[in-house]
């Protein structure tokens, strides 16, 4: 299995987020985009490893996915960045 969108979880997943851990991290209208676009299947491609996640994400203009890179920083908390046209706070 060499494929890391194939691999299984085993153990403790890092990037297993509740829902209180997601609200410290984005507001509540960030969040339920994010919920809308997994529903909506507009995740198009998705890969990690133990230390890392990253996405290709469809969003509003078509056949130009927004790129996302998760890193785990020395204390374990994530590092996000995106290509999607999202800067700060509100959304």
């Amino acid at each position: 299995m060499n494929d890391p969108t194939l691999r299984p979880v085993l153990g403790v997943d890092p990037f297993l987020f509740d829902h209180e851990r997601l609200q410290a991290l984005a507001s509540e209208p960030v969040l339920r985009r994010g919920m809308a676009y997994f529903r909506e299947n507009r995740v198009l491609s998705l890969g990690w490893d133990k230390s890392r996640l990253w996405a290709e994400v469809e969003g509003s203009v078509k056949d130009q996915p927004y790129l996302v890179d998760v890193a785990l920083d020395e204390d374990r908390e994530p590092l996000v960045c995106c290509t999607c046209p999202f800067d700060y706070e509100p959304a």
